[in-house]
């Protein structure tokens, strides 16, 4: 049990693979506290697979290597901004809690990201909508769904998609 003084936070987590649509019309259909703070997700990949090294840093580039780097950062950091301006138009068709509140767009791991951000918001729900991949799927790739459900410190409201013909 939450007091009453202590506003629920909610982290609503958004991809491009279509499956928030279901989960954003199920924001709606709840009533909120008026003392309610939402928050919108989403994650894009990392630039990089991981850490590079110092010394690969570091390491002298050609112009042209150097020219192709650069592209590929204007690239990202325009996909940032892109899916920040949509996420923005999102949080003002969602429900009064997530109106006029910064989008966040992480990089990396998807689980990864949703988890740290639900920490970092100190999320008391997440909710997120699910692909349904199936048991060959999860075996070979993960569920972030699941992953979040299994490791999150909050309640988890998982909206599953459902394909339409």
């Amino acid at each position: 049990h939450v007091p009453d003084s202590v506003p629920l936070r909610i982290l609503f987590a958004c991809d491009s693979h279509g499956t928030s649509t279901e989960a954003a019309a199920m924001l709606q259909r709840f009533t909120w506290p008026a003392s309610t703070v939402g928050k919108v997700l989403t994650v894009i990949e990392s630039m990089f697979v991981g850490e590079l090294p110092t010394w690969l840093e570091q390491r002298a580039r050609s112009a042209d290597a150097e020219a192709m780097a650069q592209v590929w950062v204007r690239e990202h950091e325009a996909e940032k901004r892109t899916r920040h301006d949509e996420l923005a138009k999102l949080c003002q068709e969602l429900p009064a809690p997530f109106a006029n509140q910064e989008p966040i767009v992480a990089e990396g791991h998807v689980a990864e990201q949703i988890l740290s951000a639900a920490a970092a918001e100190s999320a008391g729900l997440i909710v997120l909508g699910a692909r349904g991949i199936g048991v060959l799927g999860r075996i070979l790739l993960g569920s972030t769904s699941e992953r979040v459900l299994n490791q999150a410190p909050c309640s988890v409201l998982i909206v599953r998609h459902h394909q339409h013909p």
